[in-house]
């Protein structure tokens, strides 16, 4: 025994506890000796969880009340018993719904970023002719073969390897024309007020005099009984820059599908013009010099224009009636923007012949 009267085996009772209550060996459930963890099994939990705000003598906070979480409240965290657990699932359905909306928000904006662009509208037939003509107009230079050929009372067939300057206009026409069984080598050149031409051999209605010269043909004098008539046709049907004006005249133009010219990857557009609409597409000046030929053609022209993916036209035909013959031309583009050289030629080499004689006068 001790000093204070108890034995020594009893001082183990009297020893703070660094957990729990102090007596936890009564067998009483109510009393100061009950089992702790059989009173609280909160307690057993922490302990086994190892939580760091576990304390013996102080029970866990009380959940909150069912009443203070609404239906539709997103609560983040793990799921709970009873009534708060029902929200919570719900609130990972909105959650899940929120989180698909942003999904689908970035992925338009990543198909926007990478397009460049929201998708945009295919041009129709008549706007990609319009771009097109509209890049013919801001070109320098062109150069082409032309065909043509002309079938009734009379048949023709020319061939042609043409250069034009835009601006100002100069125009090269190195042409072979068939007429009659008869082969003629033809050169011609034009600015915006007259042709020179020169022939290889004689034709019916030329004047003598001018064989081996250059013919200078104001096409103010031109009239349609002219002898040099076909041949302005002609200069006009290789002319580049009067073909494409014309276009913008077309109507029922629709596309065919694609083709290949000369291995440039087209699309074909189909469609015709009537002679007097497509006049008044041209400037001023050259309405005037076509017109009379122009009037000639009976009913409308049927036309086949291939663009390339750049909106540049790189080949064209055209059908037409006139004065009973048809006419069937063919423009194949071969270069844009190169450099060429058109000159004309010196005073001592022109002829210029009377006016009777241009405009369809005896010959002498």
């Amino acid at each position: 025994m001790t000093d204070n009267g108890r034995d020594e085996d009893d001082q183990t009772a009297w020893q703070p506890l660094s957990e729990g209550p102090p007596d936890q060996s009564a067998p009483s459930e109510s009393g100061p000796g009950a089992d702790v963890t059989s009173a609280a099994p909160w307690l057993t939990a922490a302990r086994e969880s190892g939580s760091a705000d576990y304390s013996p003598w102080q029970p866990p906070p009380a959940p909150a009340p069912a009443s203070s979480v609404g239906e539709d409240t997103a609560i983040f965290g793990p799921e709970t018993d009873g009534s708060v657990g029902r929200p919570r699932r719900r609130g990972r359905a909105l959650t899940a719904v929120g989180a698909a909306a942003v999904v689908i928000a970035i992925a338009a904006v990543a198909a926007v970023a990478l397009s460049g662009s929201p998708a945009k509208k295919p041009l129709t037939p008549h706007q990609i002719l319009a771009a097109a003509v509209h890049n013919e107009a801001r070109l320098t230079s062109v150069s082409a073969t032309v065909s043509e050929r002309v079938s009734g009372p009379v048949s023709v067939e020319l061939n042609a390897s043409v250069q034009a300057q835009i601006r100002p206009l100069r125009l090269s026409v190195r042409l072979s024309e068939s007429l009659a069984a008869q082969h003629i080598p033809i050169t011609m050149i034009a600015n915006s007020s007259a042709m020179y031409l020169k022939l290889g051999a004689a034709l019916p209605g030329i004047p003598s005099a001018a064989r081996g010269k250059w013919l200078k043909l104001p096409f103010a004098e031109l009239g349609p009984s002219s002898p040099f008539a076909s041949l302005q046709q002609s200069l006009q049907n290789a002319n580049p820059a009067s073909q494409t004006r014309q276009l913008l005249a077309l109507t029922h133009l629709h596309a065919e599908g694609p083709a290949t010219v000369d291995g440039v990857s087209t699309t074909k557009y189909e469609g015709s013009f009537a002679p007097s609409a497509a006049l008044k597409e041209l400037p001023a000046s050259q309405r005037a010099q076509l017109a009379p030929v122009m009037n000639q053609i009976k009913g409308d022209v049927a036309v086949s224009v291939w663009i390339d993916g750049q909106k540049q036209i790189r080949k064209l035909t055209e059908t037409e009636e006139v004065a009973g013959s048809t006419v069937a031309l063919t423009m194949t583009i071969n270069s844009y923007n190169q450099p060429v050289h058109i000159a004309f030629p010196s005073a001592g080499q022109v002829i210029v012949p009377p006016a009777g004689e241009v405009s369809g006068g005896s010959p002498t």
